[in-house]
């Protein structure tokens, strides 16, 4: 678990259930992972189960955002982690409206940021942003990631309307 003030960023656990059905099974945000059906109860209780598994077998992990008086506002979920080359993928999202653009999503960031680079030990960190996304762009802006390039051949597919990405990396110090 991180913590700064008010701001907590864990694992899942079983009382995150109900937040995480309704986030999975919400379809505005089917495109960001490739979705295409809503979870079911049993489905749910597998990830959450499975989510315990270490990052180093199960090469991802998702952790909950969340505000300490108010409870679960989002999620980080680091896939793709190469302990060879010390890089990880992160992505982000802040699901509750009314705590969008408050920093939130910075500041969990930031904390996982030490995490990765002091505990898996990695140097490099890259995210894909969908290019009308434009709260993701100024985050990844302010956190010094470098926008890469413009993955025009990978793109995410939003009500049968092709959204290009953009690679974010970073490297960690």
């Amino acid at each position: 678990m991180f913590r700064k003030e008010e701001l907590i960023v864990r694992a899942v656990d079983s009382s995150d259930f109900d937040f995480l059905f309704k986030l999975e099974n919400d379809r505005a945000y089917w495109h960001l992972s490739g979705t295409k059906k809503s979870l079911t109860t049993s489905e749910l209780r597998s990830f959450i189960e499975g989510a315990k598994q270490p990052i180093l077998l199960s090469r991802q992990f998702r952790y909950i955002i969340e505000i300490q008086e108010y409870g679960q506002i989002g999620c980080i979920d680091l896939f793709e982690y190469d302990p060879f080359n010390q890089q990880i993928g992160v992505g982000i999202i802040i699901y509750d409206e009314n705590y969008r653009r408050k920093g939130y999503a910075k500041q969990a960031l930031f904390l996982l940021e030490s995490y990765l680079r002091e505990v898996l030990y990695c140097k490099y960190v890259f995210a894909h942003v969908l290019q009308n996304n434009q709260a993701s762009i100024s985050l990844f802006n302010e956190m010094n990631y470098i926008e890469a390039d413009d993955q025009t051949k990978e793109s995410f597919q939003q009500d049968d309307d092709r959204r290009d990405q953009i690679l974010f990396q970073k490297k960690l110090k």
